[in-house]
C-alpha cells in the first residue's frame, strides 16, 4: 500500500499507535530538536508538532518518522508502515523488500498540474523561512 502524500502517512502512524500530536507551542530553535533526540532515545511515537512558535497554525514538523518502536514485537513498525508492509515486520523482511523494490524502480510521471504544483515561489518569492524548519543542534551551521 502506497501513501498519496505525508498526510496519509501521519494518519496511519497515529492508527498504529506510533504517533504523538504536541500541541503547546514549541520553539523551532533547539527545543524541537530536543524534543525528537529524546523521543529517539525513548523509542517514543513521532512526534508531530502542531503548534510552532512564530508560525501561523497549519505548519507542522514530524520527527523521527522512521524511528524504532518500543512497542513489542514492532520495533521497525514506522519503517514497515512507510512502504506499505505489516507494523509487525522484522528487519530481514523489510530489507528483502527493500533489495527487492530495488530492482524494479518506479519511473516519476511528470504532471502539468497537481498538489504539487499549487505552491510556486520564483525570484524574491523565495524564503525558506516560509516554512518551520528547526535548528537541530547547537552549533549547526542553520536550520534544517
Amino acid at each position: 500500500m502506497g501513501f498519496k502524500d505525508l498526510r496519509e502517512y501521519i494518519d496511519r502512524l497515529e492508527k498504529e499507535g506510533e504517533l504523538l500530536r504536541i500541541k503547546e507551542e514549541v520553539d523551532w530553535d533547539l527545543e524541537v530538536g530536543a524534543i525528537i533526540r529524546r523521543s529517539y532515545d525513548l523509542k517514543a511515537p513521532a512526534p508531530l508538532f502542531e503548534n510552532i512558535k512564530g508560525y501561523k497554525k497549519g505548519y507542522r514538523i514530524l520527527g523521527a518518522p522512521a524511528g524504532v518502536s518500543s512497542n513489542p514485537g514492532r520495533y521497525f513498525a514506522r519503517v514497515a508502515i512507510s512502504i506499505g508492509m505489516d507494523p509487525g515486520s522484522k528487519a530481514d523482511d523489510i530489507i528483502e523488500e527493500y533489495i527487492k523494490r530495488k530492482k524494479n524502480i518506479i519511473k516519476p510521471i511528470i504532471v502539468n498540474t497537481g498538489p504539487c504544483k499549487e505552491n510556486i515561489d520564483i525570484g524574491n518569492e523565495v524564503n525558506l523561512f516560509k516554512f518551520p524548519a528547526p535548528i537541530i543542534h547547537e552549533g549547526d551551521g542553520g536550520r534544517y
